[in-house]
């Protein structure tokens, strides 16, 4: 399931590219740096079980922050072009162990690739981890191997893109604490 969910997801994002021109789709807000650390005093000052880990780990989030904003500032010329934004398990119908359909098109925005590509390679492989049992250590790579290898051959993704996968799905986990 995993090579046929990562080849539909490759051309999924072959025919976002070619939405016309003259649809205008909202460009999804970064988060701020400085509004970011204010929040995190906010939880700080909770009193709930996930104030409390997120208190504990605030500096290690902000280091996060800190570095995830600077790889992917430096970028320059990234593919942008209409993204899903939520692609993962949940989001999909099978049938007969092929994928059938991608569900929930309401995040659908102008965004890098790359962050599609990343955000669905966590996901999936993640599930893929999970259902293959064993150990992670050896089920993983197997499991970015086949995403990658199968994604890539239909849907061209430059090197440097698919290298910032990592500073992509980090940047999505904290726009969620942002956002939350």
């Amino acid at each position: 399931e995993l090579k046929d969910v990562a080849g539909n997801i490759a051309l999924l994002h072959q025919g976002l590219a070619k939405l016309p021109s003259d649809i205008v789709l909202p460009v999804k807000l970064t988060w701020d740096l400085g509004k970011f650390e204010n929040l995190l005093a906010a939880i700080a000052a909770g009193k709930s079980f996930y104030d409390k880990i997120i208190a504990e780990n605030a500096d290690f989030l902000i280091a996060e922050a800190r570095m995830v904003q600077k790889r992917l500032r430096s970028r320059q010329n990234l593919t942008v072009q209409p993204i899903h934004r939520d692609l993962h398990p949940q989001n999909t119908i099978y049938e007969n162990a092929k994928l059938q359909a991608f569900l929930d098109f309401a995040d659908v925005s102008n965004a890098e690739l790359g962050r599609d590509f990343a955000c669905a390679c966590h996901r999936f492989v993640r599930q893929y981890v999970v259902n293959e049992g064993g150990a992670w250590q050896e089920v993983l790579p197997r499991g970015l191997t086949i995403f990658f290898e199968k994604y890539l051959a239909i849907n061209k993704i430059p090197e440097n893109e698919t290298r910032l996968a990592p500073d992509f799905m980090r940047d999505e986990l904290l726009r969620k604490l942002y956002s939350a």
